[in-house]
């Protein structure tokens, strides 16, 4: 069992970013659990930052978006997602930077905003 760490969660249901206690970083039903999803991927920010985001949440209806950044043709994500960094070996660690680097970041989407799912697939010769 791993050790606990500090995540950021992003709710953008309640338009929040809190820091959250994980118990225990290896538990896939942690993450899914606060993230109310079954199945979540995960999007590299950055430098060890990482972010855990639903991977059915394009899917879902009514379903809540954030962007993050300045740039208003950037990707909205859905859903819950939580923010922590990687070791550089695969694990998950806690999140070593000011929870005000996400905070300023972070673009709440109006109610009623949504996105296509988008899939392109390349042939490999």
């Amino acid at each position: 069992m791993s050790k606990p760490i500090n995540v950021i969660v992003i709710n953008p249901f309640e338009q929040t970013t809190t820091e959250v206690t994980i118990s225990n970083s290896e538990s896939i039903n942690e993450f899914t659990k606060i993230m109310d999803c079954r199945v979540f991927d995960v999007v590299r920010l950055g430098t060890n930052v990482i972010m855990y985001v639903d991977d059915e949440g394009l899917l879902i209806d009514e379903n809540r978006y954030f962007k993050l950044g300045d740039d208003p043709n950037a990707y909205a994500y859905a859903g819950i997602s939580i923010v922590a960094c990687d070791d550089n070996f695969g694990g998950t660690i806690s999140f070593d930077r000011d929870m005000s680097t996400i905070e300023e970041l972070v673009t709440w989407m109006p109610e009623g905003y949504s996105e296509e799912p988008y899939m392109e697939f390349f042939p490999m010769h």
